[in-house]
């Protein structure tokens, strides 16, 4: 049995299935919404209402939907004639939580198909800019404290289809911005509007790349779309080869993300040189997230993670592996200061007298960043000399 899911941030989820159970007969659907008085379960065969149940409170949503799901997949995989499953979570649940159940429970012949995202174009540049928080807008999640815009995109990242659901306006940035963040993903649109649209209705049936989300979705990955500058956005990817030095840093994050949209990728800093650190900006937020140790640094023999044994051979320098930053800022064209972006990262590296200092030097310099106190498990030194041979 495949397992599709959907996620949406609003209410428009509901309108996707909508035209998801009409055009595929015979779809089980398991909806989970919530309101005010706690979460509810409907589940629907070949449009067929089975009951509607109000899940035992719980402390959050996914907490409340994680074991009913188990449930619920388990007796429909003995249930005759469901072959695909849709489920349908509450907006502000991530699609992460049913993939997980899903894999989960693979031992019953479960597979994961679809994950798509719904998506309003209207509104997704200002739901990037926005500073509320999920839990700010009351939803009970468990990333609460993340902002609209952060969930949007951490979505839009997992999700291999999304779906524009079109209303009045112009609805053709927001399109183009959505692409920015996923051009991995399949564009589909539901609308009620006279005009045609350029992409076909929402579909299922398209089986979700598990190993490439994950690498899609892992802290410092960076993705770019095959065209970098749209007729209103533009993504521009910047690097550089030495450490960069963490106070500089601070001072030049104003001018690195000023009037980016969404900017994302991994740091080499000199106060933390054995770690790979990972940039992510969305709209006015920006963190510095653990991004484990750089692959040049484990030690011979270990495992290494494919995805990262890939990102080694594309970024590797002499004497240095692939310990380096790259970076990519998406804005409106515009508001994409490319020169002024190169310089202000230029002026981050360390200097050839900072460099020569060695790493006792780099690592016992100020961290306004507290980049060791922050990862919980911080790697011992690095494994291998670092600088040029």
């Amino acid at each position: 049995m495949r397992v599709c899911v959907l996620s949406a941030l609003g209410g428009e989820q509901q309108t996707v299935r909508s035209v998801l159970s009409a055009r595929h007969p015979g779809l089980a659907c398991v909806d989970y919404v919530w309101d005010t008085a706690g979460v509810r379960r409907r589940v629907t065969v070949d449009g067929r209402h089975r009951g509607e149940v109000e899940l035992e409170p719980a402390d959050t949503a996914e907490a409340a939907v994680a074991d009913d799901l188990d449930q619920q997949l388990a007796v429909l995989t003995t249930t005759s004639g469901v072959d695909e499953v849709l489920v349908v979570l509450p907006f502000g649940c991530s699609a992460r939580l049913a993939v997980d159940r899903c894999l989960r429970l693979g031992r019953h012949g479960l597979t994961v198909g679809s994950v798509l995202v719904a998506v309003d174009p209207n509104t997704v540049e200002d739901q990037l800019w926005s500073h509320q928080t999920l839990a700010h807008q009351g939803l009970p999640v468990s990333d609460g404290d993340l902002s609209g815009g952060e969930f949007l995109v951490a979505e839009l990242l997992l999700a291999d289809t999304h779906v524009l659901v079109l209303g009045a306006g112009d609805w053709a940035e927001g399109a183009e911005l959505v692409r920015q963040i996923a051009p991995q993903s399949r564009s589909t649109v539901v609308s009620h509007l006279a005009t045609s649209v350029p992409w076909p209705a929402p579909t299922l049936g398209h089986p979700h790349d598990l190993a490439e989300s994950a690498w899609r979705v892992r802290p410092g990955t960076v993705t770019v779309p095959a065209l970098a500058t749209g007729a209103a956005f533009g993504s521009h990817l910047v690097r550089a080869s030495r450490p960069l030095h963490p106070e500089r840093l601070v001072s030049a994050m104003h001018d690195l993300g000023a009037g980016c949209v969404w900017s994302r990728g991994r740091m080499w800093i000199a106060s933390a040189p054995g770690r790979k650190v990972g940039w992510l900006g969305v709209g006015p937020h920006i963190s510095f997230l653990d991004a484990g140790v750089w692959p040049a640094d484990q030690p011979h023999g270990e495992h290494v993670d494919p995805a990262d044994a890939a990102d080694e051979l594309l970024d590797l320098q002499s004497g240095w592996g692939d310990r380096s930053t790259l970076l990519a800022f998406t804005a409106r064209l515009g508001d994409l200061d490319c020169g002024g972006i190169d310089e202000a990262l230029r002026r981050c590296e360390l200097t050839d007298t900072e460099l020569a200092a060695g790493l006792d030097s780099w690592t016992h310099a100020p961290d306004p960043l507290h980049l060791e106190e922050s990862f919980a498990t911080p790697p011992g030194p690095p494994s291998r000399v670092l600088g040029k041979d």
